[in-house]
């Protein structure tokens, strides 16, 4: 992977990160994944600031292509993948055809932070843009709208109350069939909204509601949203490290253990 030409590293609080990353979000298009800091281990934000390259994942794109796009630049690649578009199945589900089945992204200029440290690291491929950054982070603090929500119409649902009991009927049926032994049946709720409002809902959220991976990402027509308190799958160092809230082990009332499993990728062994 090539080493970014600019870099610099300073030392910065909570407050005046945030603010760059919310006039990187504004003035360069910036893509966000944030940690509310809950947990040990998952405590660093990620920003990707004015998209250079895109790889949008559709049916067809194979395996070589997407490891040539992450290795094609410096920095990380950042992005969102459906469930769809990883198991190579529609699953039965109905979204947007013009909403990708996945997108990852390169960018010009990378800001990384730990909430541990405090330490800011800031990189970029031209040194204009990245003195750019320095400035917004010197600039001072500016509070973030708040989001359009008053005057909305009520959100929409994708099924009645009728339609949601046949559904868990149908789903228990299939239990006891033995076709499935779990399923969430989820309502999707739709309403009108600016998407100007995007980026001050995220802050909102974050603000009030902190979990461990929060993500915001422009996506052209859509702006993705995400406040999960879930990691799934982790690598790192050449271990995978598997830690999902469904399916895990019960814990201790009171206790904040987490149930963790790690996998080396060269040996089948599993470590607990």
């Amino acid at each position: 992977m090539r080493a970014w030409p600019w870099t610099i590293s300073v030392s910065s609080d909570r407050g005046a990160v945030l603010a760059l990353v919310d006039a990187a979000v504004r003035r360069y298009g910036a893509d966000a994944f944030l940690s509310g800091g809950l947990r040990r281990g998952d405590r660093r934000w990620v920003v990707g600031v004015a998209p250079a390259a895109s790889l949008v994942l559709e049916e067809g794109t194979g395996r070589d292509g997407i490891r040539d796009f992450i290795q094609a630049g410096p920095g990380p690649v950042l992005g969102f993948v459906s469930y769809a578009f990883g198991l190579g199945a529609s699953l039965g589900v109905c979204r947007d055809p013009a909403f990708p089945g996945g997108l990852l992204r390169r960018y010009r200029a990378v800001l990384e932070w730990d909430l541990d440290t405090g330490r800011l690291d800031l990189s970029a491929e031209d040194p204009r843009l990245g003195a750019a950054l320095v400035d917004l982070l010197a600039a001072p603090q500016v509070p973030a709208p708040p989001p359009v929500l008053r005057g909305c119409a009520a959100p929409r649902p994708s099924m009645n109350r009728d339609e949601y009991v046949a559904g868990v009927e149908e789903t228990l049926e299939a239990i006891r069939d033995g076709l499935i032994y779990q399923l969430n049946l989820s309502i999707r709720y739709r309403v009108p909204f600016d998407h100007e409002a995007a980026w001050p809902l995220f802050r909102l959220l974050f603000e009030r509601y902190p979990a461990s991976y929060y993500a915001y990402m422009d996506a052209g027509r859509y702006r993705l949203i995400s406040t999960s308190p879930e990691r799934f799958l982790g690598v790192e160092d050449g271990w995978v490290r598997s830690q999902p809230i469904k399916g895990t082990a019960r814990v201790s009332a009171g206790s904040d253990e987490l149930v963790v499993r790690e996998y080396a990728l060269d040996d089948t062994r599993q470590t607990l």
